[in-house]
C-alpha cells in the first residue's frame, strides 16, 4: 500500500454517492451524501445542493451528512452556506439563495 500524505483520502475512499429526493409537495429537497466530503470534491456537493435550490424557488434544502465522513474545511464553509442562506459565488455564475439545512455526521 503506497504511503499517504498527511491528510490525504484515497481517491476510492473520497468518492460520494449522491441521493437526491423531493418532496411531494415540493416544499424541500432531502440530499443524502455518503463517503467522504474534502475540499476537493465540495464543489460536486455545492453543484446538486445549487441544482436542488434552483429547482423551486423558496425550497428548503436538507443535506444530510450522517452518513458522510466530512473534513473540518468543508463542515465550516457548509455552516458558512446555512448560515447566510447563499451558496458561495464560486458555485456559478452568481451566488443563489438557500434554505439550507445541515444534518451532522456522525462523530466517528
Amino acid at each position: 500500500m503506497r504511503e499517504l500524505r498527511s491528510g490525504a483520502v484515497p481517491a476510492a475512499r473520497s468518492k460520494l454517492k449522491v441521493m437526491v429526493r423531493l418532496d411531494v409537495d415540493m416544499a424541500a429537497a432531502h440530499i443524502r451524501i455518503r463517503g467522504t466530503v474534502t475540499e476537493r470534491n465540495l464543489g460536486a456537493v455545492y453543484a446538486v445542493v445549487r441544482r436542488a435550490c434552483t429547482f423551486a424557488g423558496g425550497m428548503a434544502v436538507v443535506l444530510d451528512l450522517r452518513q458522510a465522513v466530512v473534513g473540518a474545511v468543508p463542515m465550516a464553509d457548509l455552516h458558512s452556506a446555512r448560515r447566510t442562506g447563499q451558496l458561495p459565488p464560486a458555485t456559478g455564475p452568481a451566488s443563489v439563495p438557500c434554505r439550507l439545512e445541515v444534518l451532522e455526521p456522525a462523530a466517528a
